[in-house]
């Protein structure tokens, strides 16, 4: 008789840990089931930006020949101009740029306009005060396609210098 108890005792700790088992998992009405998972959201361009930081805007036509034109690099840029004179600067596609300091110059519109020659978004400004000042711009990552980027922001800086 004791080992009809023990047997008995044993199926059933083997269907009460067999329903437990079956009862676990994530409640759910699709058609998932029990899966614990998210879904994997699908990644779409999105298209109220350009594929680049840079506008679709025109240069401006009557803007002349810059004095200078200058390149971002690891360390501040720096130049020297005449007042009047035009500064342009040539940024990567691949962030969108935003100015935080211009010093005592004066952006020149389009802010930021692709230019396919270079493959840049160019900023034109002009020296208007003379003196030293410094110029600070972020830029910001841009997702290209359906991928994403891991890249962090930018911040680089210049420094003019306005002669009169």
């Amino acid at each position: 008789m004791p080992l009809r108890w023990h047997q008995t005792f044993a199926k059933a700790l083997c269907l009460g840990i067999a329903l437990m088992l079956l009862g676990c998992g994530v409640s759910s009405n699709q058609s998932g089931g029990g899966n614990s998972f998210p879904p994997i959201p699908k990644k779409t361009p999105n298209p109220s930006f350009p594929a680049r930081g840079c506008s679709d805007a025109q240069p401006p036509a009557d803007l002349g020949t810059p004095a200078v034109v200058l390149v971002p690099a690891s360390q501040p840029v720096a130049a020297t101009v005449q007042a009047g004179a035009v500064i342009q600067i040539h940024f990567s596609p691949n962030y969108r740029w935003s100015a935080e300091e211009l010093g005592g110059l004066t952006l020149i519109d389009p802010a930021g306009y692709f230019d396919a020659a270079h493959n840049a978004c160019v900023w034109n400004l002009r020296a208007n005060a003379t003196g030293m000042h410094q110029l600070q711009f972020t830029g910001d990552p841009v997702a290209t396609g359906t991928m994403t980027t891991t890249s962090r922001s930018l911040i680089v800086g210049f420094a003019i210098t306005v002669t009169a």
